[in-house]
This record gives structure tokens, C-alpha cells and sequence, in this order.
């Protein structure tokens, strides 16, 4: 890889504040207040998609940080051919019309070179059954398709990012961080780049 930072290497010394979810409502008192959902435990979010089989052996697919509350995406798609998709979510209840702003971060890493390694995305949607799903936010680490920015290659800690949503129902709500891996070069020393991805924390403000 091109920076300075170990392929692979778990962060466990980033003195990295938690993020914050705000929440703003047209009218505030209109409804009542619920205690925010708290994500920082792997077995809260659902894993769904790409089989362990289907990556390099001993490269993932998400690993999860608990010191920094971080998905570390490090895995190598084992297909030179096709793309393989891995997606984490979480349902919680949310109230219609209401804007949840959250702060996470983000960071890429390349997986060994600028030209041996293949691009790997992330979009975060946010969904509800009898609603359109929203894309919270759409990033590739290299070469970004259209409608994807590009992540920025780092090191630790993750770049701290603000993003949102609107409720557009009343009830539970899906929010989900899909990765996906590009078919990986041909070749014996080839890989995906890496993607550490901050899971949004809930302060202790109301929802």
C-alpha cells in the first residue's frame, strides 16, 4: 500500500470523540420524545449478501473495532470476474417528516498498490417498507462510478462527515451500510482496497 499505515491493522489508540446524531423537526412538539438507539455492538446490525467463501481466506468480509466503533472492511473478493456485495443494517423506529443529521467518518486505504488492487464502495440508504429508499450517502475508494464520490485514501482516524435523512413514515426504519468489492485483478498478489466506516452513534439527546 501507498501510506504509512499497516494493511489490516486494527485502530485501537484513535482518540476519536463519538459521534453525535442531532435531531430536527418541523414541529417539535408535535410528537413525543423516544430514547435514541445506541449501535456500537456488532450484533446489533444484520449481515446479509456475500458468504465468507466468496472472499480470500482470513480477509473478512467486516470486521468490527469496539475500541473506535468502526467496521473495518479489509476483505479481497476471491472472483476476478464478479462483484461481490456485503450489507450491514439495523432497524430502528423514527417519526415522519423529522430530519436525523448524523456525524460518522470515513477513510479508505489502498490494498496493496495504486495498480494492484481493485475499488471497493460503500452506500449508506435509509429504508421503509411503502417509501422510496433514500441513499444517505454513495463513495468508491478509486475511479468512482457516476452518482459515487471518492473516498479519500488515509490513515487513521477516520475523516469525521455529517450526513442525513427524512422520515417519511412513522414506524421502523432500516439503515444500511453496503459494501461492495470489484472483481479482484488477475494475478498472485492482487487485492481490494480497504474501507473503515464509523457506525453513527446517538448522543444522549432524544429522537
Amino acid at each position: 500500500m501507498s501510506n504509512s499505515v499497516p494493511r489490516r491493522t486494527v485502530v485501537t489508540s484513535a482518540a476519536w470523540a463519538a459521534p453525535v446524531i442531532a435531531l430536527a423537526a418541523a414541529a417539535p412538539f408535535a410528537v413525543a420524545s423516544q430514547p435514541c438507539p445506541v449501535f456500537t455492538e456488532f450484533n446489533q446490525w444484520t449481515r446479509s449478501g456475500a458468504t465468507d467463501g466468496q472472499f480470500v481466506q482470513n480477509t473478512g468480509p467486516i470486521q468490527y473495532d469496539t475500541t473506535t466503533d468502526t467496521f473495518l472492511s479489509v476483505a479481497d473478493n476471491l472472483s476476478t470476474s464478479t462483484t461481490a456485495t456485503v450489507t450491514l443494517s439495523t432497524t430502528f423506529n423514527v417519526v415522519a417528516g423529522r430530519t436525523y443529521t448524523f456525524s460518522w467518518g470515513l477513510r479508505g486505504s489502498l490494498g496493496i498498490a495504486a495498480n494492484g488492487s481493485s475499488k471497493q464502495g460503500l452506500m449508506i440508504t435509509a429504508a421503509q417498507a411503502g417509501a422510496p429508499t433514500q441513499t444517505v450517502y454513495a463513495g468508491q475508494t478509486r475511479n468512482p462510478d457516476p452518482g459515487f464520490e471518492q473516498i479519500l485514501i488515509a490513515g487513521p482516524p477516520p475523516a469525521p462527515r455529517t450526513s442525513s435523512f427524512t422520515a417519511t413514515l412513522s414506524g421502523p426504519l432500516t439503515l444500511s451500510y453496503t459494501f461492495t468489492f470489484a472483481p479482484r485483478p488477475v494475478g498472485a498478489e492482487t487485492a481490494n482496497d480497504d474501507i473503515y466506516a464509523k457506525v453513527p452513534l446517538f448522543a444522549t439527546n432524544t429522537c
